[in-house]
């Protein structure tokens, strides 16, 4: 697999895209909002097998020595990605 980092090394604008095998595909995560300790967003873009946009979204809330870590992740699917259980 091929990895490519780009952009600035943290927040917004940071990107890391892979390429590999027909198991792997291709695609690529762009933070696109973040503050710390609280939240990061990233547009999250597959381009094969299947292409496909989502946004996902951790959410972060820090508590007695620990942080309790929440994802989220929106999109939509076409005809083809509704036979497949993300």
């Amino acid at each position: 697999m091929k990895r490519i980092y780009e952009g600035p090394t943290s927040g917004t604008g940071a990107a890391y895209a892979w390429v590999g095998n027909r198991q792997i595909g291709e695609g690529r995560m762009t933070i696109i909002e973040s503050r710390p300790l609280e939240f990061v967003r990233i547009r999250l873009e597959f381009i094969k097998p299947f292409a496909a946009t989502h946004t996902a979204e951790f959410r972060l809330k820090p508590e007695d020595g620990k942080t309790t870590v929440t994802w989220s992740m929106s999109g939509t699917k076409n005809f083809v990605a509704k036979g497949f259980v993300c």
